[in-house]
């Protein structure tokens, strides 16, 4: 099934990968995996649940020196 019209039956309308909005799933997928290097976010938003995050990647994340003592 194409992952843009089972996105649209699940309830998903729109989609957001780094604050750049599509207006379906296929686009949005593919820029994601366009973006090598850096913090990725891709999110889509549902018509009961409103923002939910399908994919986060973050690179080089600083860890607090209280975190792991």
């Amino acid at each position: 099934m194409n992952k843009t019209l089972e996105a649209m039956l699940r309830g998903y309308l729109f989609f957001r990968v780094n604050g750049k909005y599509f207006m379906t799933y296929t686009p949005a997928q593919r820029y994601r995996t366009t973006i090598e290097t850096g913090d990725i976010s891709f999110e889509g938003y549902h018509i009961v649940k409103r923002w939910q995050g399908f994919f986060y990647r973050i690179e080089n994340p600083t860890l607090k020196k209280e975190s792991y003592e």
